[in-house]
């Protein structure tokens, strides 16, 4: 005999309180999945079969959201960085345009190796002339040759737009297909890096943070974050765009246009 699932559907219901077999638009591969919004909500995990994250501090929240402080308040998700990745992130970056870590392993330990990495970390960068509000988003990641790291940074500031502005950003690092990619989801942007190079494989480094690097970074400032997923594979473009619609379906439910 064959079990059948069915998956029910209830417009405009709110299951996100008690999230009971919450099942996610694209699962396969999925670490950490996290929809933010009070304190009890901080450390969870809805990704299927994983462990909750760890709140370090006391990250400040509202009903739909979570604003860590770098290096004093953040989440310690336990995600380990692979070869293969994608990130996610729905985040309204600073006043300022300043750098602003959403998801980072900047200066951990390097894997199979001595010193720290650059890792990979989605951020938010300035760009143009400062304090003018302008900035971009950015995948910041690195090779490794065995004996030193080459930083590779790609950025989304073709046109330019506000820094604080809610945003749906995704990323993906591939040692298989030697490249990055970045995507500003609500705006339309999407840019490939360069490739690896030659002679070179991902310079990886510790599990992932949200809302801190590993580092204190002069100037840096916090964003306020609404939703986090990471999965240990490169999605497609349309699984990316599965999840930034069912983000967007979320959100709009409670008045938040991203």
């Amino acid at each position: 005999m064959t079990n059948m699932g069915l998956r029910f559907t209830v417009k405009g219901a709110d299951f996100s309180e008690k999230a009971v077999n919450y099942v996610p638009p694209v699962g396969e591969g999925l670490e950490y999945l996290n929809f933010f919004g009070g304190a009890d909500k901080l450390g969870r995990n809805l990704a299927p079969g994983k462990p909750s994250g760890q709140v370090v501090g006391s990250p400040a929240f509202t009903a739909n959201s979570m604003t860590p402080l770098q290096m004093l308040n953040y989440i310690q998700t336990g995600v380990p960085h692979t070869d293969e990745m994608t990130f996610m992130v729905v985040a309204k970056g600073p006043t300022d345009d300043v750098n602003s870590h959403l998801i980072s392993n900047f200066w951990s330990s390097r894997v199979g190796g001595v010193g720290n990495t650059v890792g990979a970390s989605v951020m938010t960068m300035p760009v143009g002339p400062s304090d003018d509000g302008i900035g971009r988003e950015a995948l910041a990641w690195s090779a490794w040759d065995g004996v030193s790291s080459t930083s590779l940074q790609i950025t989304t500031n073709m046109p330019p737009h506000p820094v604080a502005e809610m945003k749906a950003i995704a990323a993906t690092i591939s040692k298989a297909n030697r490249v990055g990619e970045i995507f500003n989801k609500t705006a339309g942007l999407s840019v490939k890096g360069a490739p690896l190079p030659d002679g070179t494989t991902t310079d990886l480094g510790g599990e992932f943070r949200i809302g801190s690097a590993y580092l204190s970074v002069s100037g840096a400032q916090p964003s306020e974050i609404l939703f986090v997923a990471i999965w240990s594979r490169v999605l497609s473009e349309a699984e990316i765009d599965v999840m930034y619609q069912a983000a967007k379906g979320y959100y709009a439910i409670r008045g938040v246009a991203i």
